[in-house]
């Protein structure tokens, strides 16, 4: 390889350097100068002082004044890498023009990629979150079939999951993302001695009214469900019995009776997974 094939091969390398060097100057100036403020407003006792205000702006200039020598040095270097790169693009647009084509149209891809991925996650923040955990077996002996337009949140070493409702029906229908929430479902389960010891020193939330029950039995398991009022929400309390073991589960439902169907119905769809 010759000494010009190889300076080509290293420019891109070259340049990162160089930007890298640049970037490293300015944020070590502008530390520096934090550290420079502070020790200086530590000596003057008095955190008052008109200089506090003058702390961000001065490490700014501090640290432009020290990355403009390293700029103008670099200057004539970077103004020849552009031009060098310009005649080597327009050769290689000559003698290879469909890979060029299809460089820039992954390079336009790469660059739009996560602007849309950013944007999905901003509109469809609901269907965004079951994306991160595309199984629906959020504990370990239990698979919990929670919708898409449902926004979940996942704790694996707490084997803890909650799903979050829309208050409003037109963003929930279509897992939109909205500013406000009208009910919360919390799935949880504990390993079997901890569940049996729970069971033995557990009461159930208090009541304000008497309960309705509710009886559920997905893959043979047993699950009980209180439902009434609580202040101005319903509120659904489900478990397995004390000897369910490491089938254990609890429920949990807070919220508007807009969502009571389909809490009810992740009850039913719920699979043992042993």
């Amino acid at each position: 390889m010759t000494r010009a094939s190889l300076r080509t091969a290293l420019r891109p390398v070259t340049r990162a350097a160089v930007s890298c060097a640049e970037g490293l100057v300015f944020v070590v100036c502008y530390v520096s100068s934090w550290v420079a403020i502070g020790l200086l407003l530590d000596y003057l006792y008095d955190h008052s002082t008109p200089i506090i205000t003058l702390a961000f702006p001065g490490a700014v200039l501090v640290a432009f004044a020290a990355v403009r020598p390293l700029r103008r040095r670099t200057r004539s270097w970077k103004i020849a890498y552009d031009a060098e790169g310009y005649l080597l693009s327009k050769a290689e647009r000559q003698c290879h023009p469909t890979l060029v084509r299809y460089k820039r149209l992954a390079t336009s891809v790469l660059v739009c990629l996560p602007s849309v991925i950013a944007a999905f996650v901003l509109f469809f923040l609901p269907v965004a979150t079951h994306l991160a955990h595309p199984s629906s077996h959020y504990l370990p002996h239990w698979i919990i079939p929670i919708p898409w337009n449902l926004q979940i949140h996942r704790w694996p070493e707490y084997n803890y999951v909650v799903a979050l409702s829309s208050g409003n029906p037109h963003t929930r229908d279509f897992g939109l993302t909205s500013t406000s929430l009208s009910s919360a479902m919390h799935f949880h389960s504990v390993p079997a001695t901890e569940w049996a010891e729970q069971q033995r020193d557990r009461e159930r939330h208090p009541r304000d009214s008497p309960p309705n029950e509710r009886w559920f039995s997905p893959g043979g398991v047993r699950i009980s469900c209180l439902q009434d009022r609580y202040y101005e929400a319903w509120r659904i309390d489900c478990e397995t019995p004390g000897d369910a073991g490491e089938l254990n589960l609890s429920a949990l439902f807070l919220g508007s009776e807009e969502d009571i169907a389909t809490f009810y119905q992740i009850i039913k769809g719920l699979k043992v997974v042993k």
